[in-house]
């Protein structure tokens, strides 16, 4: 009877030693919830970024006078294709 509880025993031990609960495979989890929130963090902060103004169009303006005429220029310094600059 003795045999049987110990059977028992090393039953059990080697299906939570082979179970979903296992050191590698928390480890690849743990990795896998690391990757997912780097890669998250990063789409938040060009939503902020783009949210801020910081990704759109930039324009600048330089202005000059000479002999009574006065002139003004606005033009872009950074845009991107299919967007309307000034």
């Amino acid at each position: 009877m003795a045999d049987h509880s110990e059977c028992e025993r090393t039953t059990v031990t080697a299906t939570a030693t082979h179970g979903f609960a296992s050191e590698p495979n928390l480890q690849r989890l743990r990795g896998e919830r690391v990757g997912r929130r780097v890669v998250l963090s990063v789409l938040a902060l060009f939503v902020l970024a783009g949210a801020a103004g910081l990704l759109g169009v930039r324009s600048r303006t330089v202005s000059a006078s000479a002999n009574g005429y006065d002139l003004s220029v606005t033009y872009a310094t950074m845009t991107r294709s299919g967007l309307s600059t000034p």
